[in-house]
This record gives structure tokens, C-alpha cells and sequence, in this order.
């Protein structure tokens, strides 16, 4: 993350320079192993999310989201996992 901001905030400025604004669509890699019932980051051959981990995983996705707003980028639009 220590470059990834800097970047956006260029890209920013970049499109904000042509009258444009850059929507950002973001996508989480996996939950956190613990919280799925495969154990595993990778290869989850189907939903795997423990049920009692939803609000958990959802505290992730806010606290992610808050995060980059604080540093002046926001993010437009989420997917719910990049892999099925």
C-alpha cells in the first residue's frame, strides 16, 4: 500500500486535468483463511465463507473502504471476491 495510493492520487490528478473523474472499482483477493471453511486463502472451488464470519469480513471491506477515503481516495464501486 505504501505505493499504491501515491499512484491513485496521480491518476487522479491525471484525469481531474482532462475534466475527467476516475472511479475506482475495487475487488478483495479472499477472506482471511480463518474465516472460510476450506482453511485455505487459495482455491476455494466454491463459496466458502463461514457464516459466522460475514460481519467480520464486512468490518474488513469498511474499515478498507474508510481507510482509502481518509487518504482522499474513494472508491466508487466494490465486487463481493475476484474468484469465485
Amino acid at each position: 500500500a505504501g505505493t499504491t495510493i501515491p499512484l491513485i492520487r496521480a491518476a487522479m490528478q491525471a484525469a481531474a486535468k482532462q475534466g475527467r473523474r476516475l472511479q475506482l472499482l475495487a475487488s478483495p483477493w479472499s477472506p482471511p483463511a480463518w474465516m472460510k471453511t476450506n482453511g485455505r486463502m487459495d482455491n476455494s472451488d466454491r463459496p466458502c465463507l463461514k457464516a459466522e464470519a460475514r460481519d467480520a469480513w464486512a468490518g474488513y471491506f469498511l474499515k478498507w473502504i474508510d481507510a482509502y477515503a481518509k487518504q482522499g481516495v474513494p472508491i466508487w464501486a466494490i465486487t463481493v471476491q475476484n474468484e469465485p
